[in-house]
């Protein structure tokens, strides 16, 4: 009986140890050897501005990565397709980065920098306003309706991409600004309209506390 005793202390013993072991093996998995996780998420807004030359688009993008290990992201597309069409899209390589400028009267969109690989730390995120520009024509948007804009980025690591996609309404209120003549010099954006990437949030609305906390639940 004594003996037996023994053996089972000893065998709990041992499964403790392989417990322990195997999670040990996983916590140094999880925080050193895992590969970055990056996502992308969009911001509730986005800049549509348009010239005689082409159209631009401004997407207020960041980047999280859930991982410890840093990642990287080398390069982002926008494909803009318009739902129930048959016609082709438009796939559009990432541009620049933009940024809003106050020091002077009137808040104006300026560039930041150019496109460039963009380094995301561990457990981290990083912001950017992308732009992304097509200047072959004038016919991304060339008639009310419904949009989907996808976002594909590329990782550094590996040759997966990322993606993620959203879709807007543009109205004939909204078109008839993006495409009114215009004096202005052909290469400066000289028409913008700003377009809601979260249709499905709640529109700002006076209401009582109690229907907006049934509203807020069920978005």
């Amino acid at each position: 009986m004594h003996e037996h005793a023994i053996n089972l202390f000893q065998y709990l013993t041992l499964f403790i140890a392989v417990v322990g072991l195997l999670l040990s093996c996983w916590n140094f998995y999880f925080n050193q050897l895992r590969p970055p996780t990056l996502s992308i998420s969009l911001g509730s807004k986005a800049v549509l501005g348009t010239n005689p030359n082409g159209t631009s688009i401004f997407i207020p993008t960041t980047f999280t990565n859930e991982a410890n290990k840093p990642g990287k992201i080398t390069d982002a597309h926008l494909l803009v397709t318009q739902s129930g069409a048959d016609h082709e899209g438009h796939l559009i390589r990432w541009d620049s980065f933009r940024k809003l400028n106050n020091s002077t009267p009137g808040t104006t969109w300026v560039q930041e920098s150019l496109a460039y690989p963009l380094s995301v730390m561990g457990k981290s995120a990083i912001s950017k306003t992308i732009q992304f520009d097509w200047t072959i024509d004038n016919s991304i948007f060339t008639q009310a309706g419904v949009y989907q804009l996808e976002i594909f980025a590329t990782q550094g690591h590996t040759s997966k991409k990322i993606h993620t996609s959203c879709k807007v309404t543009i109205n004939q209120e909204t078109l008839k600004t993006l495409l009114a003549p215009t004096q202005q010099p052909p290469q400066r954006i000289n028409r913008i309209a700003y377009i809601d990437l979260t249709p499905d949030s709640p529109l700002n609305r006076k209401i009582s506390r109690k229907d907006a906390l049934k509203i807020l639940e069920k978005s």
